[in-house]
């Protein structure tokens, strides 16, 4: 699939470069601490205080950051099964538009109630156990995944419609005959 235009910004390319970098950063990191940990434990017997606590904070960034990063691609699982029924072009393309739509109101619902999440840790000075890490620290990646994603599906809605509006000029320009994309 052919990235569409309105992702070759150069603020959407430094977007993408980050959260590329965050999912990198992230899976090192996790393959080294889980290395430290079996080294430590099994190795010279000792134990790695706060293992779980520290992996925690560091994959709960990678889950959230992920699929905003799918949410980009569009790689992330659906069951879409439209396209098997549906073979006029211009009607799958509004089905398209309708499910970005709704992506946007559900996700952007989510983000609202990680936004909350995040707010009242922070209100409450909430800290974890062991190290003491402000809980904020874990849910800002919830919060800023779901703006990621929704973000990317209002970006997508957009192109989704230019789409439809490109097919519906082509359709004008041959006569009202049905176009194929």
């Amino acid at each position: 699939m052919n990235e569409p235009a309105i992702f070759q910004t150069r603020p959407l390319r430094v977007i993408e470069k980050l959260m590329k970098l965050i999912l990198l950063i992230t899976g090192a990191l996790i393959v080294a601490l889980v290395t430290v940990y079996v080294i430590t434990r099994y190795l010279f017997a000792m134990n790695f205080r706060g293992f779980e606590e520290l992996c925690t904070l560091i994959v709960v960034w990678m889950y959230f950051i992920g699929p905003a990063n799918a949410s980009r691609e569009q790689s992330h699982i659906a069951a879409d099964m439209l396209g098997l029924f549906v073979k006029n072009p211009y009607v799958y393309q509004i089905f398209l538009i309708i499910r970005h739509a709704i992506g946007v109101a559900v996700v952007g619902i989510m983000a609202y109630l990680a936004f909350d999440f995040m707010y009242f840790n922070i209100q409450m000075g909430a800290k974890s156990m062991t190290h003491g890490i402000p809980m904020w620290c874990y849910h800002s990646s919830l919060f800023l995944g779901m703006c990621l994603m929704m973000f990317y599906d209002i970006l997508h809605l957009i192109n989704d419609f230019a789409v439809l509006r490109q097919m519906k000029r082509r359709k004008e320009g041959d006569g009202g005959k049905e176009v194929e994309a």
